[in-house]
């Protein structure tokens, strides 16, 4: 396991190699921005590039850094939540490119209990390469023990 990987897993249920993001760069109340680094070793890399549309996946890993940081802080378990869509992605590319370095910013819309909205965004050096709301779900601990049972 990277260091980063281990380093990101204090907030996020996912476990490496399905940690997608190389750093927390930011958490604030109004958003957190996360940073992905396009490497040889980076997951979905084909021919020197990923699919613009494993951007969903890089939104939707950072706001489990946003929820999972929440939790963490406040000496909460840091639970699983499921992406129940993603509305208007638009990416003005078809893939990332090696070398590039990726910027994702997610901001609370609508924080409503368990149901969750966030406007997404994607930077390459300050440049809007990608965007979206995604909408999340986030059970209760008691609700993800029952699901275990």
């Amino acid at each position: 396991m990277t260091g980063v990987a281990h380093k990101l897993e204090k907030w996020l249920p996912h476990r490496d190699p399905l940690i997608l993001l190389d750093d927390l760069v930011k958490f604030g109340d109004n958003e957190a921005i996360s940073k992905v680094c396009i490497n040889e070793k980076t997951l979905f890399l084909e021919n020197g590039k990923v699919p613009a549309w494993i951007g969903i996946e890089y939104m939707a890993q950072t706001i489990a850094l946003y929820s999972g940081n929440i939790s963490y802080n406040n000496s909460e378990p840091v639970t699983l939540g499921f992406l129940l869509g993603a509305r208007k992605y638009k990416s003005w590319r078809e893939s990332f490119m090696l070398g590039e370095t990726l910027e994702v910013v997610v901001t609370p819309q609508l924080i409503d209990g368990a149901i969750n909205n966030f406007k997404c965004s994607i930077f390459i050096e300050s440049e809007l390469v990608a965007s979206a709301a995604l909408t999340a779900y986030k059970p209760t601990q008691e609700m993800i023990e029952d699901l275990k049972a």
